[in-house]
């Protein structure tokens, strides 16, 4: 396990006899519940209320602090409203059905479709029903022993304090290097002991996110319409046509890229910049599948949202040459085929088949799930 810096914690303590020594990973999971829920009460919680602030900074430099509200509804419900300087700016929803993140830009909103997430009562107690994989030992870090399970398939790694059994820090595996999250400030609520305070660190990405938590209410009983989502006004859908574009060609500022001038081709829109991660991150695998079906009549126009277009040219002269069409939106989210398009956030991508309907969106428009799909189009 890489080396893990452990933050000293101030918590509530509750007394550990000799009797309490866990034996297996199941025992430990016990002891951990029993503590942190008044006995085995976990059970009990249908749903919680969070207010918390989350700052995030890469390379040491901010890049947000955003107040959130979090509403959880188990199993498998989740709203999270995010606000900037005392205003909405966007929310997010998770649920069996869609996963959607909508945007507030002034008077327009945009829409991101998001991968589904598992919506955690604790960081423990969802751990008790798959403890097979779950080794336990004694670890000594610093002067501090402590309880660590091991995760034999992922090698994902829990550290718990020996005194109370609560949790100190998880260790996981990412797209983005290995990430720690460590837990502080245990409180209780209503019978509860929850850390309000959860900071997560990928040293690999120079990434840190610290919450801490203002308000926990548990059961508290929420309007009817909390977790409803209403994109009644959507105009990127699934089926429905692509909406007219108007772009300039970035190589050639005589030529205009529109839904006409593809008419007949299957096209992925491929809204970026050079500064976000994921977008440039997922250009490896656009550009294998353009290789693959640009002679079977697949077409790839990538919108760079930077703000100039020498970030672009350096970006194609030093990195990816992006051999398709490109343009640029110089206004960023404001430009207002951004806005038509509903591109509030990034990377957003949009795949629409040789009659103009759109037949892809966001996490189903990437890697694998694009290419299953451009396989059943060119039947490959």
């Amino acid at each position: 396990m890489k080396k893990i810096v452990i933050i000293c914690l101030t918590i509530f303590a509750y007394g550990c006899n000799n009797n309490e020594i866990p034996k297996n990973a199941t025992e430990l999971l016990a002891l951990n519940i029993e503590k942190t829920s008044n006995g085995d009460q976990w059970n009990n919680v249908n749903l919680t209320v969070k207010e918390l602030k989350r700052v995030t900074k890469i390379s040491g430099n901010l890049v947000a602090d955003i107040d959130y509200k979090q509403y959880y509804k188990f199993p498998y419900h989740q709203r999270n409203d995010l606000f900037n300087k005392g205003k909405l700016s966007s929310t997010e929803f998770y649920s069996p059905e869609k996963n959607i993140i909508i945007n507030y830009n002034e008077n327009s909103k945009g829409f991101t479709d998001i991968a589904s997430k598992p919506i955690y009562k604790s960081p423990v107690f969802e751990l008790k029903n798959d403890v097979k994989n779950l080794v336990l030992s004694d670890t000594l870090i610093g002067f501090e022993n402590f309880y660590k399970l091991t995760d034999t398939v992922n090698h994902s790694v829990y550290l718990f304090n020996k005194v109370n059994t609560l949790l100190v820090s998880k260790e996981t595996k990412t797209g983005y290097g290995w990430q720690t999250e460590t837990f502080e400030d245990y409180e209780n609520i209503d019978g509860y002991m929850i850390a309000k305070k959860i900071t997560r660190s990928i040293p690999e990405s120079a990434y840190l996110r610290e919450d801490v938590i203002s308000k926990i209410e548990i059961n508290k009983n929420v309007a009817d319409n909390t977790f409803h989502i209403d994109d009644s006004d959507r105009r990127i859908v699934l089926n429905k046509e692509i909406p007219d574009f108007n772009f300039q060609d970035f190589d050639n500022s005589n030529l205009t890229i529109t839904k006409e001038s593809l008419k007949g081709k299957t096209v992925l829109l491929d809204f970026w910049a050079t500064w976000c991660g994921p977008c440039v991150k997922e250009i490896p695998n656009i550009e294998i599948l353009h290789n693959k079906y640009k002679d079977k009549g697949f077409e790839v126009v990538s919108i760079s949202l930077d703000k100039n277009d020498e970030l672009v040219k350096s970006f194609r002269k030093n990195r990816y040459s992006l051999p398709w069409k490109n343009t640029i939106l110089t206004e960023g989210f404001k430009a207002s085929q951004a806005i038509k398009m509903e591109v509030s956030s990034l990377p957003k991508v949009i795949l629409f088949d040789k009659e103009g309907k759109i037949i892809a969106i966001d996490e189903d428009a990437k890697a694998e799930k694009l290419e299953a799909k451009l396989n059943a189009v060119f039947n490959f």
